[in-house]
C-alpha cells in the first residue's frame, strides 16, 4: 500500500489535471495556519491513497472534518483532510437523496455536491465530526438538524439506531447530572455567602454572642454609662450625615439628652460588629476618641437595624467645620493637639492595669476630616471605626485587605498595592492621612490678618471632587504630588513648623513618616512658646543678635552675637561663647524661610532626639529648635 499523501493546490485540481479515480479532500490544519500563515489554510488538496484489501478486512478512504460551534465565528473549522474507516460510518448519501460517492468532480462545470454532514452525535460536546467520500466533498461542512439526528437514522443500518438511541439517553441522563451539579453549587455558594455576611472577611477576636433585639448591650460586664440603656425610647431627629456604612442621626433619649446614632442596615452588620468591638477594647475611653455610649440591634426581618450610640457633637466634623468657618492660630493648635493624642492613643499598645486588661493597638486604616468631630472648646474627637484592624497580641492580620479607605486620603503605598501588612505598615498609612487634614487645617486658619482661601479637598484642584483610583495612583504615586504651600504659611515660624509636621507626616517613604506622640510634641513646643515668640506679627533685623531657642519638655534658652551656629553646638566668637546644656544624641535639620517682606530670614531647625517611652525604647522625634535675627 502506497501510504504517501500527496498535496496539491485546489486551483489545478478544480482545472482537472488529476485522476479523477482518486478521492481528494479539501486539507485544512488550523494550528498549522494559525503558525505559518499560508500553509494548512483551505488552500490546497489531500490526495487520499488507495487501501490495500490485504492490510484491511474492512475501509475506504474518506474525507474528513473536525469543527466547533463558536457563538463568536459560527463554523470554527480545526481539521480536514483524508481518513480511513468503515462505510457505515461515512453515510451522508441517504440524508441528502444522494450518492455522494459516485459524485464526480467535473471540470468547468457547476459541481453541486452535498456537504459534509455528521451522522452521529459528537463523543465531545465541542467538536462535530463528519466523513464523506467524494471529490471535495468536505469542502462545506453542515451542522445535522436534531429531527435526523435522533430520529432518522439509515434503515439499512439498524445499528445506528442503537447507537442513537444510546447517545440520546445519555445525553438526557448527562442533562440531568449538570442539573443537579449547579443546583449543589449554587446552593453551596448561598451557604458560604452568608457565613461571609455575618461572620467578616478578617477574622478578630471573638465576638460575643448578639443580644436579644431592643436589649441593651453590656461595657466590660456592666451597663451602658450614663444613659444605661434605661433611657429609651431613643427617636432619632435629623440625619447629620451618611458614610460608606451607616447614617448619623441627632438623636433624644428618654431623659431628653441628645445623642448622636450611627444606623447601620443588615448588609452592614460586619462594620457595625468591628466599630463596636473596637469602642468596647479595654482602656479604649479617652477625650480625643468619640464618646461610646452603647449598641443595640432594632426591628425584625428585613426592616432589622443596629444602631451605635455616641456623645452628640453640634459642631459636626472638621469637614463641614472648615466649609465654613475658619479657624484662630490658637484653636488650630487645640484641634492639631486633640487629633495627635487622639491617634496616639489609637495607635498604643497600653499594657494591663490593676482592674483593667490591656488594650492593643488599633489603625483607624479611614482617616480624614470628616472622621474627625469637633467639640466644646474644638476637642477634636476620632470618629467612625468601621474599617479599624485591631493588632491582638500573637496574631497576623496577613487576611485584612491593603486597598481600603478614601481614596483620596490613601498613602502611595495603598494605592500601588504594596503594603506590608505589619502593625507599623497600617500606622503609617494613618499618618499620611492625618498630614493631609492638618494641611485643611491650616489652609483655613486665619492669622497676622492674612485671609484664607475658601475650603477645598486635598487634591481637588488636581483631581475633582470624585477621583478614580487611577487618577489618585498619578498624582500620589507616580508624581509624587502634594498639596500645595503658601509662601505666606512659612513666613509665620509657628506656622512653618506645622508645614514641616504635615510633609514629615506625608512623605513618600512609610518608614520616614513621624509618629502621633511626635506631633504632640511639636504642637507643645509651639504652645509653650506661643505667648513670647510665635505671636510677635513683626520681626526686626537692625543688627545681629540672634536668639536660640531649644524646646523639649523644658525650653533651653542660649543668646550669642556670632553669626555662625554649627552642628557641634558650639559657637566660636572672640568675645564669647555659648553656654547652654543640650539634650544627648540630638540631630538638627536647617529649614531656612525666605521672607518677602520686611525683616530678616528665619531658620527652623527640627531635632530629634532618642528617649525612652515607657522602657520600650521608643523614638520621640520633633523637638524643635528654632532661632532668628531680632533687633536690640
Amino acid at each position: 500500500m502506497n501510504n504517501r499523501r500527496e498535496f496539491v493546490p485546489l486551483a489545478e485540481i478544480k482545472s482537472g489535471q488529476y485522476d479523477d479515480r482518486q478521492v481528494k479532500c479539501l486539507y485544512y490544519n488550523r494550528t498549522l495556519c494559525q503558525q505559518t500563515g499560508n500553509k494548512g489554510c483551505g488552500e490546497s488538496v489531500q490526495i487520499c491513497p488507495s487501501i490495500d484489501n490485504s492490510d484491511h478486512n474492512t475501509g475506504d478512504a474518506y474525507c474528513y472534518a473536525l469543527w466547533r460551534n463558536s457563538t463568536d465565528e459560527g463554523v470554527q473549522l480545526v481539521f480536514k483532510g483524508c481518513w480511513f474507516g468503515a462505510s457505515k460510518s461515512c453515510s451522508n448519501d441517504e440524508i441528502y437523496g444522494q450518492s455522494s460517492s459516485s459524485s464526480t468532480f467535473m471540470p468547468n462545470q457547476q459541481h453541486h455536491k452535498a456537504p459534509c454532514v455528521p451522522t452521529h452525535p459528537p463523543k465531545q460536546k465541542d467538536l462535530n465530526f463528519c466523513c464523506c467520500k467524494g471529490i471535495l466533498c468536505n469542502e462545506e461542512v453542515k451542522q445535522m438538524p436534531e429531527l435526523l439526528l435522533y430520529s432518522t437514522p439509515p434503515p439499512e443500518e439498524p445499528g445506528v439506531i442503537t447507537t442513537t438511541k444510546e447517545s440520546h439517553d445519555y445525553r438526557l441522563s448527562d442533562i440531568i447530572f449538570y442539573v443537579l451539579l449547579i443546583m449543589a453549587i449554587i446552593f453551596l455558594a448561598s451557604v458560604a455567602s452568608m457565613i461571609v455576611y455575618f461572620f467578616g472577611k478578617c477574622p478578630r477576636k471573638p465576638h460575643t454572642d448578639d443580644v436579644p433585639t431592643h436589649e441593651p448591650l453590656l461595657i466590660d460586664g456592666t451597663n451602658l454609662p450614663t444613659i444605661g440603656y434605661n433611657a429609651h425610647p431613643i427617636t432619632l431627629k435629623e440625619a447629620l450625615a451618611n458614610g460608606k456604612f451607616g447614617t448619623v442621626y441627632q438623636a433624644v433619649d428618654g431623659h431628653n439628652r441628645q445623642v448622636a446614632v450611627k444606623v447601620f442596615s443588615m448588609q452592614d452588620r460586619s462594620s457595625w460588629q468591628i466599630e463596636k468591638d473596637v469602642y468596647s477594647l479595654p482602656q479604649m475611653e479617652h477625650d480625643n476618641i468619640l464618646k461610646y455610649l452603647g449598641a443595640e440591634r432594632k426591628g425584625e426581618g428585613l426592616g432589622l437595624e443596629f444602631w451605635i450610640i455616641t456623645e452628640y457633637h453640634p459642631n459636626g466634623s472638621l469637614h463641614e467645620y472648615l466649609k465654613s468657618h475658619t479657624v484662630t492660630w490658637n484653636n488650630l493648635l487645640k484641634i492639631i493637639q486633640g487629633i495627635g493624642l487622639g491617634l496616639a492613643h489609637l495607635h498604643e499598645e497600653i499594657p494591663a492595669r490593676e482592674n483593667k486588661d490591656a488594650k492593643p493597638s488599633v489603625a483607624h486604616r479611614d482617616f480624614k476630616s470628616k472622621n474627625v468631630l469637633l467639640g466644646n472648646n474644638f476637642r477634636a474627637c476620632i470618629a467612625d471605626f468601621g474599617l479599624a484592624l485591631v493588632f491582638y497580641p500573637n496574631t497576623t492580620c496577613g487576611d485584612a485587605h491593603g486597598q481600603v479607605g478614601t481614596r483620596r486620603y490613601m498613602a502611595p503605598e495603598v494605592l500601588e498595592g504594596a503594603i506590608n501588612f505589619t502593625r507599623d505598615s497600617f500606622l503609617k498609612i494613618d499618618m499620611y492621612a492625618c498630614g493631609l487634614v492638618l494641611w485643611e487645617l491650616v489652609s483655613r486658619c486665619s492669622y497676622n490678618e492674612i485671609p484664607c482661601d475658601e475650603y477645598s479637598l486635598p487634591f481637588e484642584n488636581e483631581v475633582g471632587p470624585n477621583p478614580t483610583i487611577e487618577d489618585m495612583q498619578d498624582i500620589v504615586a507616580q508624581q509624587k504630588k502634594r498639596p500645595h504651600i503658601k509662601d505666606s504659611w512659612l513666613k509665620h515660624p509657628g506656622m512653618a513648623l506645622i508645614v514641616s509636621t504635615m510633609q514629615d507626616c506625608w512623605d513618600q517613604e512609610a518608614e520616614a513618616r513621624i509618629s502621633a506622640e511626635t506631633i504632640c510634641e511639636r504642637i507643645n513646643s509651639l504652645k509653650l512658646n506661643n505667648d513670647s515668640t510665635f505671636n510677635q506679627a513683626n520681626i526686626s533685623s537692625s543688627n545681629n543678635h540672634r536668639t536660640a531657642m531649644a524646646t523639649t519638655t523644658t525650653p533651653i534658652m542660649a543668646t550669642t552675637n556670632n553669626n555662625n551656629l554649627n552642628n557641634n553646638h558650639h559657637v566660636n566668637n572672640n568675645q564669647k561663647n555659648l553656654n547652654t546644656t543640650f539634650l544627648p544624641n540630638i540631630h538638627l535639620h536647617h529649614h531656612h524661610l525666605n521672607h518677602n517682606g520686611g525683616g530678616s530670614p528665619m531658620r527652623i531647625m527640627i531635632a530629634s532626639h532618642n528617649n525612652n517611652i515607657n522602657n520600650n525604647q521608643t523614638s520621640a522625634n520633633g523637638v524643635a529648635y528654632m532661632y532668628r535675627e531680632t533687633g536690640t
